[in-house]
């Protein structure tokens, strides 16, 4: 369902995490894991070595930060994500590093936005409000840039397991709640539903798989959400379908494929005018255009 109201989405890079020290180092056995939170900073540590153990330094940020920066070519890292968000893997098209992105549409829980499955999501929140209620999760919390929008949005076009026919770019991308009965989406009726308010068919088509094996939900449909940057109107694209988005709207806004879209006038019945291609992107007035997210939307 496509709605006038606006969920909350926050990411954090995690930079920043408040734990108390407690190890001067931690030993990471071969082919083992260990998740180590010191001095502001978690990673995972994987340790592929066949038979050495790796011993990571904690006494001080200074070394701990120099095994981070100048690690072994056998060992693994990865941010450490809190509970409710999943770790999006970076894009060097978009200058992107591993990063953090709540798992659900933000939930307004005692003025805290939680990315938690049940209850409907925050909407009807302005812009600045949404950044605010990110920014005061903590360092290192804010709302996702187009960016990272970008990034993770590309990720998950590429995963065969997110196309109604489990082939990249053939047949659609699933979009969830769109407001529409389809192969790929579905027709939600009153306030926007909840992730574990839907069940079925309509629940798979809700949920879309990362490359790295983790699910996000929601990305697309139910409800809009913000994100952060300001853009003028020279690179502001609104609606349209993949086949007419031309450079640099479509590495700015669209997916990394080419798609037709021969099945687009059969479900152009929500107001934005289609569910084809780019889908749905609002934004605010000049001079400060303040975008809500692009939708994840693609029929071939």
């Amino acid at each position: 369902m496509r709605s006038a109201s606006i969920a909350l989405v926050a990411f954090g890079a995690l930079f920043a995490f408040n734990h108390t020290h407690a190890a001067n180092s931690y030993k990471v056995d071969p082919a083992a894991t260990v998740t180590i939170s010191e001095l502001g900073y978690c990673r995972e540590v994987t340790n592929n070595h066949a038979s050495r153990a790796l011993f990571v330094p904690t006494r001080t940020s200074t070394e701990f930060l120099s095994f981070i920066n100048n690690k072994p070519a056998y060992v693994n890292l990865s941010l450490c994500c809190p509970t409710g968000y999943v770790l999006i893997p970076g894009n060097g098209t978009y200058g992107t590093s591993n990063f953090c992105m709540m798992q659900f549409e933000a939930k307004n829980v005692s003025g805290v936005a939680t990315s938690q499955a049940s209850v409907s999501p925050w909407h009807s929140i302005s812009h600045y409000d949404a950044r605010r209620r990110c920014q005061a999760l903590g360092t290192g919390y804010d709302l996702p840039s187009n960016n990272h929008w970008q990034t993770m949005a590309r990720n998950v076009e590429l995963v065969a397991a997110n196309w109604s026919s489990g082939t990249v770019g053939s047949g659609c991308l699933y979009i969830g709640n769109a407001g529409v009965s389809g192969v790929c989406s579905y027709n939600g009726t009153g306030a926007p539903n909840y992730e574990t308010g839907t069940s079925g068919t309509n629940r798979a088509r809700a949920r879309l798989r990362l490359s790295n094996g983790q699910e996000i939900w929601d990305v697309s449909a139910n409800v809009a959400e913000h994100i952060a940057g300001v853009y003028d109107a020279n690179t502001s694209f609104v609606g349209g379908n993949v086949v007419n988005i031309d450079a640099p709207h479509k590495s700015v806004f669209g997916p990394s494929g080419t798609y037709s879209a021969a099945s687009c006038a059969a479900s152009s019945t929500d107001s934005t005018g289609g569910l084809c291609g780019l889908g749905w992107y609002g934004y605010g007035s000049a001079p400060a255009l303040h975008p809500t997210k692009p939708m994840l939307e693609v029929v071939t």
